[in-house]
């Protein structure tokens, strides 16, 4: 890479960090205790709705952000356009089209497969009905859970009786 293309791509990653920066200085969260509810609650679920978006799209920001602070890192210590897993030059069209990367595209679809081979959680954390948890009075499982509560009952308010 040519100190011209390296002085090209640092100049879109400053830019890029100007941008995000900017992005979350102008993002305003609404900090608990703070919100204004409505009288309506279709207005108070499209300011959640807002809200929960805005929080995501604050998190993919900062993780953007760390990912061009790195960048500009690797350029000041001299190893920027060399991939971190094998060390060989990453092409500059690649940095180009992602000035934030870090690995060549052989070592990128590795890693992508290997994070493409991870568990699904819901095979991997479920309920384990095969072996159900010993309840009160040697009931298994918790299907009788509600069953147990209405027994005890709830207050001592005249709709309980």
């Amino acid at each position: 890479m040519t100190d011209e293309q390296l002085k090209s791509l640092k100049a879109q990653l400053e830019q890029m960090m100007e941008t995000l920066i900017q992005k979350q200085q102008n993002t305003r969260i609404v900090e608990p205790g703070e919100e204004v509810l409505s009288n309506h609650p279709a207005e108070n679920a499209s300011d959640l709705t807002e809200q929960t978006m805005e929080l995501t799209l604050e998190g993919e920001r900062d993780d953007e952000l760390r990912l061009v602070q790195a960048a500009l890192n690797r350029i000041e210590r001299g190893t920027y356009g060399k991939c971190v897993v094998g060390g060989e030059p990453i092409p500059f069209e690649r940095l180009e089209a992602l000035p934030t990367a870090d690995t060549c595209v052989a070592h990128a679809e590795q890693l992508t497969e290997q994070q493409k081979n991870r568990p699904v959680e819901e095979e991997v954390i479920r309920m384990n009905v095969d072996k159900p948890m010993k309840g009160v009075q040697g009931r298994e499982g918790g299907e009788d859970s509600l069953d147990e509560l209405l027994e005890e009952g709830s207050s001592d308010s005249p709709s309980d009786q």
